[in-house]
């Protein structure tokens, strides 16, 4: 498999070409839009080129993009050739690979006929439409794949369709509905032969969250109206899977959910970040087989602990890895510390960017807490950490309408994984955000009535590591703040926890929620480790808390003998 010198083509890009040679390709060049749309009229372009070489990498346009640069430029381009190579030498990276695509792409195939992709930007969606369109085509289905940029209306999206599908429509344009049935009419007999072999598949990358009121036309005006004329056909009246569309973008799920009664009914795949486990058979995957296994697990534990998950982070720290040859995991992040921050800053400053601006204050002050609950919302609102909003359930209205949080299946609480995992490592760097919350734990867990205390006690303690995080470089300072840990605030945080509650309850319910906390695990394990990261700080965890409970009830049981 060819990997792309991305270094090679940086510099070619940024020393051979101009800022408006470049804007010019993003801007003419079909499927490149979305880049052109990011362009601030300021905009260095060190950092116009990152852009362009990350959508490359992202839609498998190395091609198209290295195409251009030898027409426009032939002597440079020759220059500075080859721009691939099939090993694993420093200098070379891979394309971009991300979370569970087999277990999605077969979840997809397996439920048609719709299906709405949602994810922040950096999760990997047009990578897995790609992923899905080929998948389809190779099954014998007629498939379009459709990029939808700011600056287009509905009626132009749908010329686009009919222009992509080798279709001339030169009737009404005026009415959306009517050219949605013509289409269909229109694939039935002039593609027949290819549509009927499989079906019909249409992918809609929706590339930035300005697209809003385009999905809204295509949801409820143009794709039902396609799926109409289409079932005229027997073909398509027999076969549930003979018309698909998978739909992809940003907040297009907290949107969808806020219809009053769609035409369509969509199932939604909600992308996430990468778990310990997917993150190390990554890592496996993408370097040399010649590295041993403790390389491999502590560079794991290293980007899992830098990045918080974050897909296209990953695969950035891992370009940057092989870049500077696969150094020890340590030394790694020792000696490059500047450049990995360069890249977990542009995360977190491309993912602010993306955020409507009416929300991004409120979301970066609650990315710190990965659970929020009504009540928690009204503390925070009742007691000037939160601005704007007059109350918990008008707030909790606009994060729901992004993909930022979502109802968990007990309907309690509001969960923010996929947010914490992008604004983790910003947060290691705010102590005063991180003192807001810790100290938010403490009050909820000394009011008797809060939901689910053994929850904030556990944020608690997730709140004190990433505390000290800076300091635990060393493995003696990380042992004896370990020893800190355990013997001190750990029983601090429980006392708080069995105070006016049941004991007995209060433990059996912390061991089930650690037991589900994974990121809280690997947190244990990271920032409590010895050398090598392992399973042994949790473990020392959970033998503190059974001391703890134990000891709890050996003085109960001693009371009350005495009386």
């Amino acid at each position: 498999m060819n990997h792309y010198d991305r270094r090679k083509i940086f510099t070619l890009l940024t020393q051979r070409f101009s800022r408006e040679e470049l804007v010019f390709f993003c801007y003419d060049t079909p499927n490149w839009q979305a880049v052109y749309d990011s362009f601030a009229p300021q905009i260095e372009q060190s950092t116009m080129v990152e852009r362009i070489i990350d959508h490359a990498a992202q839609t498998y346009q190395f091609t198209t993009l290295l195409a251009w640069a030898e027409k426009h430029n032939p002597t440079q381009y020759h220059h500075q050739a080859p721009y691939t190579s099939h090993d694993h030498q420093p200098g070379k990276t891979y394309a971009p690979v991300f979370i569970d695509q087999a277990q999605l792409k077969q979840q997809i195939i397996a439920s048609p006929p719709y299906h709405l992709v949602d994810a922040p930007a950096g999760y990997g969606k047009t990578h897995l439409l790609i992923e899905l369109k080929n998948n389809f085509l190779n099954q014998g289905y007629y498939g379009q794949f459709i990029t939808l940029t700011s600056n287009q209306t509905s009626i132009q999206v749908v010329q686009q369709v009919f222009r992509d599908c080798g279709l001339v429509y030169e009737g009404d344009t005026s009415n959306i509905k009517l050219m949605g049935l013509q289409l269909g009419t229109m694939l039935r007999l002039y593609r027949r032969s290819a549509v009927t072999q499989r079906g019909i598949v249409f992918f809609i990358d929706f590339a930035n969250r300005h697209n809003l009121h385009i999905f809204d036309e295509l949801l409820t005006e143009f794709i039902p109206f396609v799926e109409k004329s289409l079932r005229v056909d027997s073909f398509f009246q027999d076969k549930s899977s003979s018309f698909l569309v998978i739909c992809a973008g940003r907040y297009l799920a907290g949107h969808y959910n806020s219809l009053f009664s769609p035409p369509i009914q969509m199932k939604i795949v909600s992308l996430l970040p990468f778990d310990y486990e997917t993150l190390y058979q990554l890592v496996t995957k993408c370097l040399p087989p010649m590295l041993t296994a403790d390389t491999i697990s502590q560079l794991t534990t290293h980007l899992m602990f830098i990045s918080g998950g974050h897909p296209e982070t990953v695969n950035k720290l891992l370009g940057l890895y092989q870049t500077m040859g696969n150094l020890p995991p340590d030394e790694f992040v020792d000696f490059f510390e500047p450049q990995i921050k360069k890249i977990v800053a542009k995360t977190f400053s491309d993912f602010r960017a993306s955020i409507p601006y009416k929300l991004q204050t409120v979301v970066m002050q609650l990315g710190v807490f990965r659970y929020l609950s009504y009540n928690l919302l009204a503390y925070l609102i009742e007691n000037d950490h939160i601005w704007g909003y007059d109350d918990a359930y008008h707030l909790a209205d606009s994060l729901t309408l992004t993909h930022m949080f979502d109802w968990t299946e007990s309907g309690r609480l509001l969960h923010n994984k996929t947010l914490h995992a992008v604004l983790l490592a910003h947060w290691q760097q705010q102590p005063n955000n991180l003192k807001l919350a810790q100290q938010t734990c403490i009050t909820r867990l000394q009011q008797s009535a809060v939901s689910v205390p053994e929850m904030w006690l556990i944020e608690y303690l997730y709140y004190t590591l990433l505390q000290n995080t800076t300091a635990l470089t060393e493995v003696y300072t990380r042992q004896t703040f370990r020893q800190h840990f355990l013997k001190d605030m750990l029983p601090k945080a429980l006392q708080y926890l069995v105070d006016q509650r049941n004991p007995y309850e209060e433990k059996n319910a912390l061991r089930q929620a650690l037991k589900r906390d994974e990121q809280f695990q690997f947190m244990i394990n990271y920032c409590l480790r010895d050398q090598q990261y392992s399973n042994k700080p949790y473990t020392m965890l959970l033998q503190q808390i059974d001391l703890f409970f134990n000891q709890l009830n050996a003085t109960r049981d001693s009371v009350s003998v005495s009386n």
